[in-house]
């Protein structure tokens, strides 16, 4: 059985994809195609890689289920209208959020069971009892801006009779984040935190996009790997209707769809994925003076060949990560072309052309920043305050590495780091508290920037 739903939306709120025009960076390239698309006046249908061209055009009064037929069942194809537009409000700092676009896809397949397979003379091994193929049941969702695929984050409900929602938890995703919670905590060293949208205990989210890369490198060229498209495989085949919620912690969008066990578009509840108003965080007022209190003992931003922040490994500073530097460091600078760029040097020492082959085959990219998803940014994982003020078990699948807060390459993995010490032995791995734990309304600040888009504002 498959079936599709899409909840098309009004025109886009275009901000959410236009990048600063001073942006030169290789590695955003491909991110400036985007935008481009993005920030233009069309609106044409579907397109982008991951989005199913048969969806039908909820814009178009003719647009109706077109059943068809084949081995797994019917196909449906359905489009859901979510209704709402953002706008800026520029004179009065505040802006409300866009809605996106979801499209669901339900399929249920068998998977192979292990049953008799027939003989070259057409018959089954005699005595041979067959054996019942499982039903793996996937939900694939995909998150547009008009035509744009977006990075954002996803969260499944299961919907009573009345409307009332739970948590659907116990699935695998083909673009799980760090942990399936939300990534405030709701309380640090038993005291509330005061963040939002704080943890609430369930385990129900997952990402458009991976955590730790939009795309790779193709002979130095940047190549996006953003689809906006997530499969889910269910605990179980669903017997009511699921609800997926979309940026509740993406402040750039709201959003919400339901598909019924049959594929049919169901019912979203009242007040879910409507649009909320933000007020704009400023990274020049209120990001960059906290990064650079926190942060600029070890990253300068200047020189990555530099000793500030030495001892991160062999040859390793923190200079390879612009923390300090403009927003379009945070943003576009991939950091992974400095840490493959030395272990090139390392293995080549002689330099020529076997080291300039090296560089031009590095396919890593990595930023510390991924626009509108903290949950995805390398610098507010390992950044984030933690509900014990030193190392917790949910802290830990954020910045952890195999289940520590510390090894032997960075020492401390939280940051700011209290120590550069990559030697158990130095007396130095004590479980202390990190800036962020003290100091959780800035980090509030930083999570919002992110939120919002990360803009150089």
């Amino acid at each position: 059985m498959q079936s599709r739903l899409s909840n098309e939306t009004a025109k886009p709120f275009a901000y959410t994809a236009c990048l600063p025009a001073h942006v030169t960076s290789l590695a955003v390239v491909a991110a400036l195609q985007l935008a481009s698309a993005a920030c233009s006046s069309s609106n044409a249908g579907p397109g982008p890689s991951g989005v199913d061209a048969s969806v039908v055009d909820a814009n178009s009064v003719d647009a109706q289920p077109a059943p068809s037929s084949d081995a797994a069942g019917a196909d449906t194809a359905i489009s859901q209208e979510a209704g709402g537009q953002g706008d800026a409000e520029a004179d009065s700092g505040t802006y409300v959020e866009s809605v996106l676009t979801l499209d669901l896809f339900l399929e249920s397949t068998q998977v192979d069971s292990g049953a008799p397979v027939a003989d070259a003379g057409g018959d089954a091994d005699d005595g041979d009892a067959a054996v019942a193929a499982p039903t793996v049941t996937t939900l694939t969702i995909t998150a547009r801006d008009g035509s744009l695929p977006v990075v954002t984050d996803l969260w499944l409900y299961t919907l009573d009779g009345q409307g009332n929602m739970t948590p659907l938890a116990g699935f695998t995703s083909t673009q799980p984040r760090k942990s399936p919670r939300r990534m405030l905590p709701a309380t640090i060293a038993g005291t509330p935190s005061g963040l939002t949208p704080a943890d609430d205990g369930s385990e129900n989210g997952t990402m458009t996009c991976s955590c730790g890369s939009r795309g790779t490198l193709d002979q130095g060229a940047f190549v996006s790997g953003v689809t906006g498209t997530v499969t889910v495989t269910l605990p179980s085949a669903p017997t009511t209707p699921i609800l997926v919620v979309a940026a509740v912690e993406d402040e750039r969008y709201a959003g919400a769809a339901v598909i019924n066990p049959d594929g049919s578009p169901g019912s979203v509840p009242a007040g879910v994925g409507t649009p909320e108003t933000h007020t704009w965080v400023s990274f020049s007022r209120d990001v960059a003076p906290v990064l650079k209190v926190a942060c600029i003992a070890c990253h300068t931003g200047e020189d990555p060949t530099s000793t500030a922040g030495a001892g991160v490994g062999p040859g390793y500073n923190a200079n390879f990560y612009y923390v300090t530097g403009t927003a379009d460091d945070l943003v576009n600078a991939n950091f992974a072309i400095n840490e493959q760029t030395l272990a090139c040097q390392m293995t080549n020492p002689d330099g020529g052309l076997s080291l300039a082959q090296c560089i031009q085959s590095i396919t890593e990219a990595q930023f510390l920043v991924e626009p509108g998803a903290p949950a995805a940014s390398d610098l507010l994982q390992r950044s984030r305050p933690d509900e014990d003020a030193g190392t917790s078990p949910q802290g830990l699948l954020w910045y952890g590495s195999r289940g520590a807060r510390y090894n032997t390459k960075y020492g401390d993995r939280r940051m700011p780091s209290t120590t550069l010490s990559t030697s158990p032995d130095a007396g130095a791995w004590d479980n202390l508290p990190c800036y962020f734990d003290a100091n959780p309304a800035q980090f509030q600040l930083l999570f919002d920037w992110v939120a919002q888009g990360a803009i150089s504002n």
